[in-house]
C-alpha cells in the first residue's frame, strides 16, 4: 500500500490528547520525527484497506486481524473492516 497523493494524509498538526477528532486526524511524532497520518475519511484510502483486509481474509483463511490503531482511527474505518467475514 503506498500512498502518493498529498490528499491522502491529514494536514500536520500536532495531537491534542484531550480531543477525539485531534486524535484520528493529526500526526503523532513531531516536527522533527513527523508521523504522516492516513487520511482514511478519503475514499482511495479506505477502499485500499478494504481490498487489503479481504485479501488477507481470502488468501490466509484468517479469522480475526489485529487493528494497533484502532483507538486513533474513525468509527467509519473500522465500520467497513466490520463488513469482512
Amino acid at each position: 500500500m503506498t500512498y502518493c497523493y498529498k490528499t491522502q494524509y491529514h494536514p500536520y498538526c500536532p495531537v491534542d490528547w484531550n480531543n477525539l477528532t485531534s486524535i484520528q486526524n493529526c500526526w503523532l511524532g513531531d516536527t522533527a520525527v513527523p508521523l504522516p497520518d492516513i487520511n482514511t475519511q478519503d475514499p482511495t484510502v479506505a477502499s485500499t484497506y478494504g481490498s487489503w483486509i479481504n485479501n488477507l481474509v481470502q488468501e490466509y483463511g484468517i479469522d480475526g486481524l489485529r487493528i494497533d490503531g484502532a483507538p486513533i482511527s474513525p468509527v467509519s474505518l473500522l465500520h467497513l473492516m466490520r463488513r469482512f467475514p
